[in-house]
């Protein structure tokens, strides 16, 4: 940075007293930042040029509008970072390692130190460490990092190949750039049907200098594994080396009395270490658990070398957690024709897997705090959900991130980061992948959270189903495919990581997938085999029969619109009506408009205001409301399914995960919960359907009600063959001890759930008319639960409708209770009977909000108390700009007054919220419209 010189003496100077290893950080210090020709600014790292040119005023907030198309200019640039600093070099010199550490340059750049070449980079996931030391000059030194247009490079790249490899689909639809599979980069950065082009650039995570003498311990990863009952941790150890050393290696398991010490010989070439830490028989070990099933006990595992005959000693520490993970794939029957089982045990337990799907959330990385982080991850928990899959087309995760998955028991589905093409096989493509994979194994296997790694997002099944257009010469595309996922990526999971499983895609057919030697089913979207991938947008998608049953299904959804307040902080006044240019600029999935449109017309009127914003308001909504029902009708459709298998092999679904958890931008998306952190209805109602109790009632094609229940505390009804293991099973509750039975002497083996204590109880049914607040009539049904999912009751809906004296089925509605539970531990449902365009009755309530509590003076709880004049459906309540949750939203009100609580991510107060909450119901979103 010409004229400004950055002193780092003093802080070497201290450190080297009484440490052998320091690093310098080069956050806090503003870079010079050019394209080189007419622009040049000052930015801080981890950043982005997009950022640094906002921040210096050059360009506006790049979401506002259409500027994702407006910045492409920024893509197409290429741009300097430049720092100038001094490092006091005399005061270094008894230092014999002084590196330069980049966690994440952003992607294609050439790094200089005072005009020498230390070294070029070409992934976005790879950490590249600089030895600077030879290059240092006295005084002040020039670090220049030249990146080249990932755009450009990207087509460079493209235009060299000798034949085609993939596809730009619907590139220019989402205003995006063309060939993202060339460049290891985030792959949704080049646009995505949720998401904008921005194909950042610049240094995107930290950097630091690394001094040191002798040796440090660069990483340190561990991985715990069970043989039988006994635990070993297997530890990898990762050096800095300048000379030959030999010393103690001590690993110590932190707040136990576990350790082991072993003389080791460390040579600047054999610099990793591998050793076992063997864990007692008799030590009261503490397992990790996902959400909902115990606690998530994590552990320390303190690594210390010590230099043979002196005192001189480093250190490292890392945080892991003792469990098991098993994918079991079993034959469901003899008759090979119906498939295999697909599900995890976690600690010996079957899990469900409840949850959805994450994307990045912001294309600006730097902008994402670690509070959005825990705000958005807590906001998992809350639904009930245990689990995520970190999706294939944006980037692996923050360590913020997969601490926090930790910390609250969130299970991780990790996708490595290739998604929807195909890539390059070139020697230059497959070393820099090799590096990518390597490297984010050291940094994500200590994570217990994590449960299983997949190669890719859609490759397989694109490939096999021909969306890239192979069919001429599919054996060179799949021997390409199977030299990335099989023959590349495989061998490097499993040798650093043998305590989980690998999957070459998502979806894929699993252990039948395995079975070529590349790695492809024919039909990897069966449902008899692994996890598919489900999407219907027409049909009528709040009935479950518009859903396959599958073994897994790792991504389904339908679109909303985001919440009014995040389209008015990224579109002017002008644009916020349904019909607007800039509205529809941000829809990137063809036809998603005019399939909400339609949806919504087909169980609900169209909204009619004449108030352009009051009438997208009032879409927004009820685009919420259509994705919420169609969405709770499938993910209910897969829970119920885990016990049942069909005479053709279907069934014994263990795991649903909705497309998708968050966003990246304000836009029409999949998402649950939007840019700003604020839940859709439909996160809502995931709540409900993820609950560890769930009530799941529907009307089946003979016209019958049929009510389940389905809980997470019973181990799930298996099917195998042949299978003679007998375990017993007591959950976290103590509520039950369940025995698996040798059934091998039938032709199709039970393993039966025989309970000593069963779950039982007495369903309440109630049938309501809409015109009052009373039931017609009341229904106690008793229950006792063998297995997780069971049908409690089944009768024909008109039986019911005579015994209630209800006329049309179009003027009544179900009501579903447990009754004497304890409060708030099972979340009540209802049902409708017909088309809300169709309901009798059905009239506008005048809902009142007539009371706000801040009962527990927390600031951040509140009870309000609402009341009504008629019965209202998705009643929604809206706290605008105070960010937060409430304990249910967008519910049916079939009482005269309800109780919802508040909960405030930030303190507030009761007058504040008093003047800024909302509350509505659908008939309010119709003018002069009843039936």
């Amino acid at each position: 940075m010409p004229g400004v010189c950055f002193i780092l003496l003093i802080v070497c100077q201290l450190a080297t007293n009484f440490a052998t290893e320091h690093k310098i950080s080069l956050t806090d210090i503003p870079w010079q930042i050019s394209n080189g020709k007419n622009v040049t600014v000052h930015g801080r790292i981890p950043g982005t040029v997009h950022t640094a040119l906002l921040e210096s005023g050059i360009t506006g907030e790049p979401y506002y509008r259409d500027n994702d198309v407006q910045l492409h200019w920024i893509n197409h640039s290429n741009w300097t970072y430049e720092l100038s600093f001094d490092l006091g070099l005399d005061s270094m010199k008894e230092h014999k390692s002084i590196w330069l550490v980049c966690e994440g340059l952003d992607t294609i750049s050439s790094v200089y130190l005072n005009d020498q070449l230390l070294g070029t980079t070409d992934n976005m996931f790879v950490r590249y460490v600089f030895d600077i030391k030879p290059h240092l000059q006295n005084g002040g030194n020039d670090l220049r990092i030249y990146f080249q247009s990932p755009v450009e490079y990207a087509n460079k790249q493209a235009s060299k190949s000798s034949y085609i490899i993939g596809i730009n689909s619907n590139v220019d639809f989402q205003h995006g750039e063309r060939n993202r599979q060339y460049i290891r980069k985030e792959q949704a950065s080049f646009s995505w049907d949720f998401a904008p082009s921005f194909p950042t650039i610049g240094i995107w995570k930290a950097m630091y200098i690394q001094c040191f003498s002798d040796i440090i311990i660069q990483d340190l990863c561990v991985v715990p594994i069970k043989d039988g009952a006994t635990w070993a941790v297997g530890v990898d150890v990762y050096f800095g080396i300048n000379d030959i050393i030999t010393g103690d290696l001590t690993l110590e398991l932190l707040n136990t009395n576990i350790n082991s010490t072993q003389l080791i010989t460390l040579t600047p070439i054999n610099t990793h270490h591998k050793v076992s830490l063997q864990i007692p028989t008799d030590a009261d070990i503490k397992l990790w658990w996902p959400n909902g099933y115990g606690e998530q006990n994590m552990y320390g595992l303190l690594a210390t070398f010590t230099v043979w005959q002196t005192t001189q000693s480093i250190t490292k520490i890392v945080y892991f957690g003792f469990r098991t993970i098993e994918l079991i794939q079993n034959q469901v029957s003899r008759d090979m024709s119906k498939g295999l089982t697909f599900f995890f045990e976690i600690n010996g337990i079957p899990i469900f897997l409840k949850g959805s799907n994450w994307v990045p959330a912001d294309s600006f990385k730097e902008r994402i705090t670690r509070s959005k982080l825990r705000h958005m991850l807590q906001s998992v928990v809350d639904a009930n959900m245990n689990c995520l899959r970190v999706w294939g087309g944006g980037v692996y995760e923050s360590t913020d991130f997969y601490d926090l998955a930790d910390e609250l028991g969130i299970m991780i589905w990790q996708d490595f980061m290739f998604s929807v093409n195909l890539y390059p096989v070139t020697e230059d493509f497959l070393n820099s992948v090799e590096k990518e994979i390597k490297y984010q194994m050291i940094r994500l296997k200590n994570h217990p959270s994590i449960i299983v790694w997949s190669g890719n997002n859609e490759n397989e099944v694109g490939l096999s189903n021909g969306w890239y257009f192979t069919s001429r010469n599919f054996e060179r595309y799949a021997d390409d495919y199977g030299k990335l996922y099989l023959q590349t990526i495989k061998p490097i999971v499993q040798t650093a990581d043998k305590s989980r499983p690998y999957l070459a895609s998502s979806p894929s057919n699993g252990k039948l997938s395995e079975t070529d030697k590349n790695g492809l089913a024919m039909n990897p979207d069966s449902t008899m085999y692994g996890d598919i991938h489900f999407y219907k947008y027409s049909g009528d998608l709040w009935n479950y029969t518009s859903y396959s049953i599958v073994r897994m299904c790792t991504e389904y959804g339908i679109q909303s619109y985001c919440s009014m307040e995040s389209l008015e902080d990224v579109l002017a006044e002008e644009d916020l009506r349904f019909d607007s240019e800039m509205l529809e600029h941000r829809q990137h999935h063809t036809s998603g408009k005019f399939e909400m449109k339609v949806l919504i017309e087909k169980y609900m009127d169209f909204p009619n205001s004449t108030d352009e914003k009051q009438r997208l308001a009032d879409i927004i909504y009820v685009t919420q409301i259509s994705q919420a029902m169609a969405i709770q009708a499938e993910t209910e459709h897969y829970r119920r399914s885990q016990n049942y298998l069909g005479d053709n092999g279907e069934g014994l679904t263990m795991g649903a995960m909705y497309w998708q958890l968050n966003d990246v931008w304000p836009a029409p998306s999949w998402s649950s919960i939007d840019y700003n952190v604020k839940w859709k209805m439909l996160h809502y109602y995931m709540m409900k359907s993820f609950s560890p109790l769930l009530i799941s009632p529907y009307i089946d094609d003979d016209g019958d009600l049929n009510v389940y229940l389905v809980v997470d505390e019973i181990p799930v009804t298996l099917w195998t063959d042949s299978y003679t293991k007998k375990m017993e099973f007591r959950p976290i509750t103590n509520k039950v001890e369940l025995f698996y039975t040798d059934y091998s002497n039938s032709d199709i083996s039970y393993l039966a759930s025989k309970t000593k204590k069963l779950i039982s109880g007495t369903l309440v049914i109630s049938m309501y008319s809409w015109t009052r607040f009373q039931p017609l009539k009341e229904w106690e049904v008793p229950y006792q639960m063998k297995t997780t999912s069971e049908s409690v009751f089944k009768k024909e809906l008109d039986q019911l409708m005579r015994e209630a004296d209800c006329p049309f089925v179009q003027s009544c509605f179900l009501f579903f209770d447990i009754k004497d539970k304890e409060e708030h531990t099972i979340p009540t449902t209802w049902l409708r009977m017909s088309n809300f365009n169709k309901a009798f009755g059905l009239r506008k309530a005048n809902i009142q909000i007539t009371r706000i509590l801040d009962e527990k003076s927390m600031k951040t709880e509140f009870k309000i108390i609402l009341s009504t004049t008629k019965i209202a459906p998705f009643v929604w309540l809206d706290s605008h700009r105070i960010p937060g949750r409430f304990s249910e939203n967008g519910f049916l009100m079939k009482d005269e007054t309800k109780i919802v609580i508040f909960y405030a991510w930030e303190e507030t107060d009761v007058n504040e919220l008093e003047t800024i909450l909302t509350v509505k119901s659908l008939m309010d979103v119709y003018q002069q419209m009843y039936y």
